[in-house]
């Protein structure tokens, strides 16, 4: 796999150093759309004694949701709002430590590396030095891997909790995903069939923006951008 991402390594600085500069001022509004949370918050404002959703700075459920009317306490999936089984609390008693529950989402072994996480089948690395997609690639191809693929939402809830921890939380992060081949034809560098996408719902511009960032936005879908940007990157390799 390696010498065969070479040649896709040395395409991608050459349409990266010929496109040209071009500005993101066209993008719409969708970035600035509420997210899960703070729209269910607000919906539910509207009716008295209801549950309300708290949310976080960044538009996330907060791990611990209490319901101020009857007393209840209950941990929830950060990005779902769904509560965890087996935590709620009633008033009077002490609330679940809801930390516990999102600090190691993933399966735990000795079949990763220290510092990876496991989940499913996958070994995976969130690096926080920001880096060009380029390097990021060439980074995860000498740890044995690539950059990450995603293949269902849940997978992709896993990699932004890998993401939550650093600062700021939830930072744009470099994907495995690229057009280099055909533009607008979206694969993988580690080989494995694009069978899932999380693109906004409108029309990007394929000409020169080669790479795919994740988070991005309080929606936090991914968009094209320039592989020469510098930002946080995931590694995944097989178990």
């Amino acid at each position: 796999m390696r010498g065969a991402l070479l040649p896709l390594l040395l395409l991608l600085v050459e349409r990266s150093q010929a496109a040209p500069v071009t500005s993101n001022s066209t993008l719409p509004s969708l970035f600035n759309s509420w997210s899960r949370c703070q729209t269910e918050s607000q919906n539910a404002s509207q009716r008295p004694g209801a549950y309300i959703p708290q949310c976080d700075g960044g538009g996330m459920f907060t791990p611990q949701q209490c319901w101020g009317t009857t007393g209840y306490c209950w941990c929830v999936n950060v990005y779902t709002g769904e509560e965890i089984p087996g935590t709620r609390t009633p008033p009077g008693t002490l609330p679940t430590q809801c930390s516990s529950y999102h600090d190691n989402p993933g399966e735990s072994g000795d079949s990763c590396p220290p510092g990876w996480r496991r989940h499913d089948t996958r070994c995976f690395i969130f690096m926080e030095l920001p880096t060009s997609w380029i390097q990021a690639q060439s980074y995860c191809m000498f740890v044995g891997g690539s950059l990450v693929s995603v293949h269902s939402y849940e997978e992709e809830h896993f990699l932004q909790e890998l993401t939550m921890g650093a600062t700021p939380p939830f930072p744009r992060t470099w994907i495995g995903a690229h057009d280099c081949i055909q533009v607008g034809v979206w694969m993988w560098t580690d080989g494995s069939m694009f069978d899932y996408d999380n693109f906004p719902g409108y029309s990007m511009n394929h000409t020169h923006k080669t790479c795919v960032e994740m988070n991005c936005g309080v929606t936090r879908s991914w968009t094209e951008s320039s592989c020469d940007s510098l930002m946080p990157y995931i590694c995944a390799k097989d178990i």
